[in-house]
Formats: structure tokens, C-alpha cells, sequence
């Protein structure tokens, strides 16, 4: 996690930062973590998603700012559509590109869905969150969904890059970012095994499941 993310996540234990400080502060603080490394910007915003929706809300002081994040992460996510649409089509440089993707649109409308579905959830009212007790019953079994679902998709970037013909590493240049797939690549076999470490967090740190960040 780069210096960004870092400072997004532990301004969400600054619990005396005013609210109406808190969102845009945040919100840029989204925006440019995606103008700095577009794919922490997406694993952080699903990640608190994620997180949110399993966990209960709190009015203690030493709890996390989850909902705040959740409004500033989904303005952040606006602001990176409406920037991307706008870079793509509206802006009159050469160094715009000709080509519109629609992969890089789908990464920040995602997270845009996830956010949302997950603020809708928090605010309907329901604090323990019936379905995700029966998915999720303990600490343990958290992690061990985690790495789970890490690990599948370590391994499925693994076979898109190796199935992906005309992929070569001088487009990496061209496209302006890393491709999410080349990261498996990058971590190689020390990455596997600490994903795969992840399911005994619950036994060295019990009491705060967002710590392994």
C-alpha cells in the first residue's frame, strides 16, 4: 500500500476530524490514490466495502469512521468516472488517448456499486447484518474467506497472463499503468504464501480484523 493509502486508512481511526472536513478530505484523498496507482485506489475502495458490510455500526469514539469512508469513497469514484469520461472524450490534448476501454471504466464502476449497495445496507438499519452473520460466524472464518478469494484471483491473473497472446511488457509503457494480472507475477510464490497466511490472522490479532492492512 502506497503513501495514499496509508493516510486514507488511518484517517479513518481520526475520530475529532469534523465530518464536513472528513468527506472531501477523503474524497481527494480517493481520487488521487487513483491518479497515482489506479489499482490501490480499487482494492482499497472494494476492501472497505467489504469490510463495512460485515461489521456493525458503531457510535464509540474508538471505532472506525466506516460510513464517512463509504460517502467519500463513493464521491471519490464519481469524481474518477466523470474525469476518465471526460479525459476520454472532452479533452482536447494530444496526449489524449484515441481509444476508449471500457475495462477501465468497469474498474471504477464497480467500485461505485459495491459502495453503494453497502451504504444502503448500513442505512437501512440493520447493525449485525443477518446475512452476513450466516456467511461470516467468526474472526476465523473471515480470514479464511479472504484468502480464499485472494488466492483465486492471484491465481486467475496468473492464467489471464498466460493465455493472453499479444501481451507483451512494452504496452505496460503505452497503457500508462500496470495491468492487474502482471502483479501475481510480481509477488511470484512469496506473495502466494503470504495471502495464504492471511486465514491465521484471527489468531494473531483477535481484536481488530482491519489491522492486517
Amino acid at each position: 500500500m502506497g503513501g495514499v493509502g496509508i493516510s486514507a486508512y488511518f484517517l479513518l481511526k481520526v475520530g475529532t476530524l469534523p465530518k464536513s472536513i472528513f468527506v472531501p478530505l477523503y474524497s481527494i484523498l480517493i481520487f488521487a490514490m487513483y491518479l497515482t496507482h489506479a489499482t490501490e485506489a480499487e482494492i482499497f475502495g472494494l476492501f472497505i466495502a467489504v469490510y463495512s458490510f460485515v461489521s456493525k455500526r458503531s457510535s464509540s469514539n474508538n471505532a472506525l469512521r466506516l460510513d464517512d469512508a463509504l460517502l467519500s469513497s463513493l464521491i471519490g469514484f464519481i469524481i474518477i468516472t466523470v474525469f476518465y469520461l471526460y479525459t476520454s472524450f472532452l479533452w482536447m490534448s494530444e496526449l489524449r488517448s484515441t481509444n476508449f476501454d471500457y475495462r477501465v471504466m468497469l474498474s471504477s464502476v464497480l467500485p461505485i456499486l459495491a459502495i453503494a449497495v453497502c451504504i444502503y445496507w448500513r442505512r437501512k438499519g440493520t447493525d449485525k447484518g443477518v446475512v452476513a452473520k450466516k456467511i461470516i460466524r467468526s474472526r476465523t472464518r473471515f480470514y479464511l474467506l479472504l484468502s480464499t478469494g485472494i488466492i483465486l484471483v492471484y491465481l486467475f491473473g496468473f492464467l489471464t497472463w498466460f493465455f493472453i497472446e499479444d501481451f507483451k511488457t512494452s504496452s505496460v509503457s503505452d497503457i500508462g499503468f500496470t495491468p492487474w494480472f502482471i502483479y501475481p507475477l510480481m509477488l511470484g510464490i512469496v506473495g502466494l504464501f503470504a495471502i495464504i497466511s492471511l486465514r491465521y490472522m484471527s489468531n494473531i490479532l483477535p481484536n481488530n480484523s482491519v489491522a492486517m492492512i
